[in-house]
């Protein structure tokens, strides 16, 4: 029951944490969604695009890290961790994405706005030039967010694996 509780939470934390992250950003940049992506649905709607990309680009990183953890959980004949800790760190990781994703927009934005980046190829000629400080900052967020969740799954990985098997483990819930 621990397998399916641990693939269940990280599905709808990162199905969950993906639409949160949409729904801001899209209000933010639209264009982000309707330029910068596939047409998946025919709307500019931000709440309509945040919930389907929402879904769309999350549900898998949730999955295979909730079968990593399954997988490092589960190996060999060692005591597993209990999913009172796994949840806690899962939730942890869940609640220091959002701080990094807007980290990283305000740096995307700041260097934008100063010139240090820009937009290139197709995307300068279709991003409307008011919008392209603000499609940075969007972008910015999006891919500091799957790096960091992929950081920190890695992470969460690891410390179940450590905590197995270092010899004098404590298995309790902290």
């Amino acid at each position: 029951m621990t397998n399916f509780k641990t693939i269940l939470l990280c599905l709808l934390g990162a199905i969950t944490f993906g639409i949160t992250h949409d729904l801001v950003t899209a209000n933010i940049c639209v264009e982000y969604f309707t330029i910068g992506h596939p047409k998946v649905i025919e709307s500019q709607n931000p709440i309509f695009l945040a919930l389907v990309w929402g879904v769309l680009a999350t549900w898998w990183v949730g999955l295979i890290l909730g079968l990593l953890i399954v997988c490092f959980n589960s190996i060999g004949k060692l005591p597993q961790i209990p999913f009172s800790k796994i949840r806690k760190y899962v939730i942890r990781l869940l609640l220091i994405l959002p701080f990094t994703a807007a980290l990283a927009g305000l740096i995307g934005y700041l260097l934008a706005k100063t010139g240090a980046i820009h937009l290139m190829g197709e995307f300068s000629a279709t991003i409307p030039i008011a919008k392209q400080e603000m499609f940075l900052a969007v972008a910015w967020a999006h891919v500091s967010s799957y790096i960091v969740g992929f950081v920190g799954g890695i992470t969460i990985c690891m410390k179940i694996w450590m905590q197995r098997t270092r010899p004098n483990r404590t298995l309790k819930s902290e």
